[in-house]
C-alpha cells in the first residue's frame, strides 16, 4: 500500500469570510492536490473541527491552515499549540491572504511551522507541488 493512500493533507479553511485566504484559489488547490498529485485531502472549516481531526486521526501527515486569531473561526495559534502538545510532527503551512499578515506569521516561524503560502499570489499548482514535496 502506498504512503499517499494511508495518510492525508488536512486543510483548515474558513468557507464564509469575504477576506478568507482560500477564497479565490482554494478549490483549484484542493483539486490539484487530489487529482494531479493523488493525495488524500480533508477539509474542515473551524478550530473545533480541526482540533478533533488532529487529536483523533493519526493519518494527518500535512496541515494547511488559514491564518486566523482568537476572534475568527480559525485560531491558527491554538491549532499549532495542540499539534505541539500531542506531539504531531506533521509539516504545517500557514495560508495568508496578503503580505500584511506575514509579520504576524513570521513570529510563528519556528520548528512548528514549515512555512507560509500566499493564496492570492502563489498558483494552485505551485502550492500543490510545494505541499507534495513535504508530504
Amino acid at each position: 500500500m502506498l504512503f499517499r493512500n494511508i495518510y492525508k493533507v488536512l486543510i483548515i479553511a474558513d468557507s464564509t469570510e469575504d477576506r478568507s485566504p482560500m477564497r479565490l484559489h482554494g478549490e483549484a488547490m484542493i483539486r490539484h492536490l487530489r487529482d494531479e498529485h493523488n493525495l488524500n485531502v480533508d477539509l474542515v472549516h473551524n478550530t473545533r473541527d480541526a482540533l478533533t481531526e488532529i487529536e483523533r486521526d493519526a493519518s494527518v501527515a500535512t496541515v494547511l491552515v488559514e491564518w486566523g486569531d482568537g476572534d475568527s473561526t480559525i485560531d491558527t495559534r491554538k491549532i499549532i499549540a495542540k499539534m505541539k502538545d500531542i506531539g504531531l510532527e506533521a509539516p504545517v503551512f500557514v495560508v495568508v491572504f496578503n503580505r500584511d499578515d506575514i509579520p504576524e506569521v513570521r513570529e510563528l516561524l519556528t520548528e512548528e511551522i514549515s512555512g507560509f503560502l500566499l493564496a492570492d499570489e502563489d498558483t494552485p499548482d505551485f502550492i500543490a507541488r510545494f505541499v507534495n514535496r513535504y508530504y
